[in-house]
């Protein structure tokens, strides 16, 4: 969460018609990264659709300015505690559902569009444990994780009111 939390306008780019957000360590901006590892990994079609590269480079440097460091210099730490109370709020805060339910729900909405461990290993940035055979060669390239994270779906989650050409 922290990763999300800490991303730079100048961390998304665009390889021919996919956006990549660049996820890799970096102590001047307090962006650190788990499993010590950088990754490359491209936007949904909807987040693009829904308008996330403007807002990014419209917000200019820091995407989310407003979340303050905690102690350690953690952001996710304030965004779990804001993110609590606004399912309590809206009244769906129920045990066992938390911002990272959603890392839940990616990992099996990748199980339904069958996605290949491996791919989604790298979509989702998970270790399988630091087996040998994840060190060893270059990752997916961005082409094909965009092809993979295009067949995601969330089957009764509607949300194309919310596209900007809407409003």
């Amino acid at each position: 969460m922290n990763e999300a939390c800490r991303l730079y306008a100048d961390d998304l780019s665009n390889e021919g018609d996919i956006w990549i957000l660049r996820i890799a360590h970096n102590p001047e901006r307090n962006q650190r990264v788990k499993n010590d590892t950088t990754a490359s990994v491209p936007l949904h079609p909807m987040l693009v659709k829904l308008g996330f590269p403007s807002f990014a480079q419209q917000n200019g440097s820091e995407l989310f300015p407003e979340l303050r460091l905690d102690r350690n210099g953690y952001a996710s730490n304030y965004f779990s505690k804001w993110f609590a109370a606004l399912q309590k709020a809206a009244g769906v805060r129920r045990k066992g559902l938390y911002f990272h339910s959603f890392r839940h729900n990616f990992r099996d909405a990748l199980r339904q569009a069958r996605v290949p461990m491996d791919r989604s290993h790298a979509l989702g940035r998970w270790s399988d444990g630091g087996s040998a055979a994840e060190r060893y060669g270059e990752g997916f390239r961005p082409i094909d994780l965009a092809q993979d994270i295009s067949l995601v779906e969330y089957p009764g989650l509607d949300i194309r009111h919310l596209i900007a050409e809407h409003f």
